[in-house]
């Protein structure tokens, strides 16, 4: 099925397109020329902002380490 997963909606920072649809892709990107400058910059803004704090490897690998001891501590109730 399709994901739900839209980092781009989610951040505000462009025009999702599903994939294999080049029409659609044709559209967004002639949207994106058609936007001010200062909308297109904010959009770039607010992108590598969500970038920063959703997948810097320092929070991924802190993630990753809460994933690893959750299941470290939950295998050692279980035995």
């Amino acid at each position: 099925g399709e994901s739900t997963y839209n980092p781009v909606a989610e951040a505000q920072a462009g025009i999702f397109v599903g994939a294999e649809d080049p029409e659609a892709l044709a559209a967004a990107i002639q949207a994106i020329i058609d936007l001010p400058f200062a909308v297109r910059w904010g959009m770039g803004q607010r992108g590598m902002a969500w970038v920063a704090r959703h997948h810097d490897v320092r929070i991924l690998a802190d993630r990753l380490e809460q994933v690893l001891l959750n299941g470290m501590t939950a295998r050692a109730k279980t035995g």
